[in-house]
């Protein structure tokens, strides 16, 4: 049984510090943490919890928890954005793979949340952690739930975390979630969707359980370059179409032959669609192959710390995906 724990965050001495900015100041009339960056509680090590901490800011920043970490470049974390607050990702579900952000990767209503978060003033956020599932709440407003956590590991360290400095008080750990056991969240995946890919230098890949290829899961932060492989048999010549989206730089070939080139990366808050996400059926290109077998060839880059990676669905008659080992 999880002992409950309190931290008022006035001791730096206590904490894990994996930070640019972090010290104890006064803010809105209380003892604080100012933070910019992570922070560990050390050898708090749980596996169903409810976490809760009071959190405050003055501008534009993403503040948030961590949860089952399982080191400083690989954990589970939800934070809430005052400068989108009303707004479809006013709370956003981001687990870090690798030291690298990846919510254009993790991102709509199973991974986002509309919700009030205000500015200049302290307000509660909690995570209600049990199983593979949490539920992401800013004060009593509806939480958003998320049925299928990213990560393995079923219990890890707790930490906080925030790009751009914010104030922290009272986290608390208790050992009472309050969630609801919940069927895992099933997705419509596009028709003739590629599932796996051969990752040069790595092996075989597997898209995540909503589409798309997580390059993060697999390589470290140090790669800025990937080529991916998928053979296709077409057993008669056909006309296919290839319907894909990715961030941040991806090159497609066919037969080594280059057939697209283009780049999707984070454009501000004008709206959805300068976010930068990995969104199926964003290009189509269709393509006439002859019969035999033919190569398929992702070249990827990243140029952003916010996630990379790409969903591709193959379509059409006459067309057989051959095993990834042959790639």
């Amino acid at each position: 049984m999880l002992i409950p724990y309190q931290n008022d965050l006035s001791n730096l001495q206590s904490l894990d510090l994996h930070a640019s900015m972090a010290e104890i100041t006064n803010w809105q009339g209380q003892q604080a943490l100012k933070l910019d960056g992570l922070v560990i509680i050390p050898n708090l090590k749980v596996t169903d919890a409810k976490i809760s901490v009071e959190i405050g800011a003055e501008d534009g920043c993403y503040r948030g928890v961590v949860f089952r970490l399982a080191d400083p470049a690989n954990y589970e974390m939800a934070y809430a954005q005052p400068h989108t607050s009303g707004q479809w990702d006013a709370i956003q579900y981001d687990p870090v793979f690798h030291n690298s952000n990846t919510w254009q990767i993790f991102y709509g209503p199973d991974y986002q949340k509309e919700a009030l978060v205000p500015m200049n003033k302290w307000f509660s956020m909690s995570v209600d952690l049990k199983g593979n599932q949490a539920a992401i709440r800013v004060g009593d407003q509806d939480p958003l739930v998320v049925s299928r956590l990213a990560h393995p590991q079923n219990s890890g360290l707790v930490g906080l975390w925030t790009y751009r400095p914010a104030y922290f008080r009272n986290l608390c750990v208790a050992g009472e979630p309050s969630l609801a056991e919940m069927t895992a969240a099933t997705h419509p995946l596009s028709p003739g969707l590629v599932e796996e890919w051969f990752l040069n230098g790595f092996g075989r890949v597997v898209c995540e359980p909503h589409g798309i290829i997580n390059v993060n899961r697999y390589l470290p932060a140090s790669i800025k370059v990937v080529r991916l492989t998928r053979l296709f048999e077409a057993t008669r010549k056909t006309g296919i179409e290839l319907c894909f989206g990715f961030s941040d730089k991806l090159s497609l070939l066919l037969d080594r032959k280059t057939i697209f080139t283009g780049q999707n990366n984070f454009n501000g808050f004008g709206g959805w669609q300068d976010r930068g996400y990995v969104e199926p059926d964003t290009n189509r290109l269709s393509v006439s192959v002859s019969a035999g077998i033919h190569r398929l060839s992702v070249v990827l880059r990243v140029i952003e710390p916010f996630g990379w990676g790409f969903t591709l669905a193959l379509q059409g008659k006459h067309t057989i995906l051959l095993p990834v080992e042959m790639g």
